[in-house]
């Protein structure tokens, strides 16, 4: 049977594979846009356009994380004050 500690785990390495990506396809991008043809003007436009993008996503992602821990923070204490409940009746 998996523990909530195994899960956790897995959860974790599920966000590094996903920082992962999205690092890689930052620095993709931006090879790319240097690398391309395209005069400096137009390449630092589109470096500070496509970085505005990423930054949304980042913090986009960071507050769903929050949101996902305040959640499970908050089954935790329902659980915990369930359990104190319990205990306290049965004296």
């Amino acid at each position: 049977m998996k523990t909530g500690e195994d899960k956790n785990k897995k959860s974790g390495n599920g966000s590094k594979i996903v920082g992962a990506l999205v690092t890689g396809a930052a620095v993709g991008l931006a090879a790319g846009i240097l690398l391309a043809p395209e005069k400096g003007k137009k390449t630092r436009a589109k470096l500070m356009e496509d970085a505005k993008d990423l930054a949304d996503k980042l913090k986009k992602k960071a507050e769903n994380g929050l949101e996902d821990v305040k959640d499970h923070a908050d089954k935790l204490k329902k659980k915990a004050e369930a359990g104190i409940d319990s205990v306290a009746n049965k004296k």
